[in-house]
């Protein structure tokens, strides 16, 4: 990806609100190095990467999942039984970023928003968030679409409505002590 486009992203990603505060070198120098040609496709996945912040009760964590190709957006139709796992996938707590993208192709308003960025390119983002509440031995989970679009033209509140249609959560009784000693080493960078 050329760098002024990669760099404008990342400058658009950190107006979003609710993310820990991106180290924009490394993402703008992660996206320069995403294979983003020309292609029919929509999106191309990005290398792993993830930016935690820790505090004595929640992790916060945010990772760049897809490079999304503006122009493919408009001209898809979710064949049946992709709209069926989708919908068990979701039903059942799953987070995947494919089906994300396939349901904003779907969708005639996303498709009319992805069309007014200023950027060839926007990018789909995945933030978790899991607080623990170990008085009531607790842990809640939330995983939330990060969708960023480059451009003025471009309603904030329209893209955070998808996330929050698009968000899973839940809560684990029983689990806060358990998973609260284990979760920063699944979120390290050696695992």
């Amino acid at each position: 990806m050329d760098e002024s486009i990669a760099k404008a992203l990342v400058e658009a990603l950190s107006h979003h609100p609710w993310l820990p505060v991106p180290d924009q070198t490394s993402l703008t120098g992660l996206l320069v190095r995403t294979r983003v040609e020309d292609s029919r496709r929509f999106y191309e996945p990005v290398a792993q990467n993830d930016i935690r912040l820790e505090e004595c009760d929640r992790i916060v964590a945010f990772s760049l999942r897809r490079v999304l190709r503006v122009r493919q957006a408009r001209g898809y139709s979710r064949l049946s039984w992709k709209k069926t796992v989708d919908a068990l996938g979701r039903w059942a707590g799953v987070y995947s970023s494919s089906a994300l993208c396939r349901s904003l192709r779907a969708d005639p308003d996303m498709v009319n928003l992805l069309e007014r960025s200023d950027q060839p390119f926007a990018l789909l983002g995945k933030r978790e968030i899991v607080e623990f509440d170990l008085t009531r031995d607790r842990t809640d989970i939330s995983i939330t679409p990060v969708l960023v679009v480059s451009s003025p033209n471009v309603s904030l509140d329209q893209v955070l409505a998808w996330e929050q249609r698009h968000t899973v959560s839940g809560n684990h009784p029983g689990l806060a002590s358990y998973v609260r000693k284990r979760l920063p080493r699944y979120y390290s960078q050696e695992s």
